[in-house]
């Protein structure tokens, strides 16, 4: 699998909107590293499209046990034709590849 894609992990800080409630606050950057994004497609693509009511990426990462992904991080991918901002909606840690199931952010 070629990691060719360089990507950004940001996490987002929860601010106090001053009533008892949060709101989104800046983006932190966590981490920057090369991965391999991809569009879901076919009859997977579609189902996931289906139940999340947006397109789907998958997102291939190299496994470092010192980087602590969490699903409330966003994931910055520059593309060719432009940037791609993605939410984290599923992780999966393999023995050497991590697997991010994504979706745009709205």
């Amino acid at each position: 699998m070629k990691l060719n894609d360089y990507i950004v992990i940001y996490e987002r800080a929860s601010v106090s909107d001053g009533a008892g409630g949060m709101t989104p606050g800046a983006l932190t950057e966590k981490y920057q590293c090369y991965a391999s994004v991809k569009a879901m497609g076919g009859m997977l693509g579609m189902q996931f499209q289906q139940q999340t009511g947006s397109q789907g990426y998958t997102v291939w990462m190299r496994t470092d046990f010192d980087r602590e992904i969490q699903r409330d991080y966003l994931v910055t991918y520059k593309g060719i034709y432009s940037d791609l901002n993605l939410v984290i909606q599923n992780i999966e840690v393999e023995n050497k590849y991590t697997k991010l199931t994504c979706t745009l952010d709205k």
